[in-house]
């Protein structure tokens, strides 16, 4: 594409995808995540923030302090994590969520 007779523009945002996709190429090794049953796609993430989040925290008249939205958060995330309980207390230790 480069050596086409392009404006020099369009020159640079192709330099500019270029260089996004080789800062970046470890991060779309799409086969080695699907061969890890790691999901690529939005579609788990938009599913889980609609499930998790939205049907709890966006009910008509609900309003939330930060410290109350976080701990009902919290615990719909372990109440749907499934066999993993250890893992998810640990994980949010370290993000700096106390649970008891």
């Amino acid at each position: 594409m480069l050596k086409k007779k392009i404006s020099k523009e369009k020159k640079g945002e192709i330099n500019t995808a270029v260089t996004c996709f080789t800062n970046h190429l470890a991060q779309m090794d799409y086969a080695a995540c699907l061969s890890k049953n790691i999901p690529v796609g939005s579609g788990v993430i938009e599913s889980a923030c609609k499930v998790i989040i939205k049907q709890r925290m966006c009910n008509s008249g609900m309003r939330w302090t930060d410290a109350g939205a976080k701990s009902i958060l919290v615990l719909r995330c372990f109440n749907e994590t499934d066999g993993n309980r250890k893992q998810f207390r640990n994980k949010i230790t370290k993000l700096g969520i106390n649970i008891k």
